[in-house]
């Protein structure tokens, strides 16, 4: 049985890391007595895209910690890391779109279960694709523009949500 490549174990630990820390952000509206800050980073009604916010943010974060403690090669890591940041989105937003119509199910370990599912398929996706020979640094123009676009969603989408299945509870 040989070691596991660093770079995976570090996917590991990460997507476990993630979850915690997205958990103590999704509960932190109620332990902080709303403040405001906790309104734009948490889940405020625990509609999927309430579920995903936490999840996006921390993804984004430890995107951060992994570059500066592996150093990868910084187009191919990124564009790896922004699509593996859509899948988390498209994982947490059906996994709580399900949660929505089973509400009787899971009702308090709702947000860990779409935290588990949806952290660990982008942490594959992301890791899959950065250890593959394709080339997805060529839509890194576009990745990255998603990207200001997503983070730009996420405040916004707080404050002013549409009437749309994603954003209720």
């Amino acid at each position: 049985m040989g070691m596991m490549p660093v770079k995976k174990y570090f996917s590991i630990v990460g997507a476990v890391i993630m979850i915690c820390c997205a958990w103590v952000i999704h509960i932190s509206i109620v332990t902080s007595d709303r403040a405001a800050w906790s309104l734009i980073v948490s889940s405020i009604n625990g509609s999927p895209w309430e579920l995903f916010k936490p999840l996006g943010l921390v993804y984004i974060f430890f995107t951060f910690i992994e570059l500066s403690c592996l150093r990868p090669s910084l187009v191919h890591f990124v564009s790896s890391k922004v699509i593996g940041m859509y899948v988390l989105c498209i994982c947490a937003l059906s996994a709580g779109t399900v949660f929505q119509y089973m509400q009787e199910f899971f009702p308090t370990q709702r947000f860990l279960i779409v935290a588990v599912i949806s952290v660990f398929a982008a942490q594959i996706t992301a890791y899959r694709l950065f250890r593959s020979e394709i080339k997805v640094e060529i839509f890194c123009i576009p990745l990255a523009v998603s990207v200001l676009c997503m983070l730009f969603l996420l405040i916004t989408l707080s404050f002013y949500p549409p009437d749309m299945v994603f954003f209720k509870a």
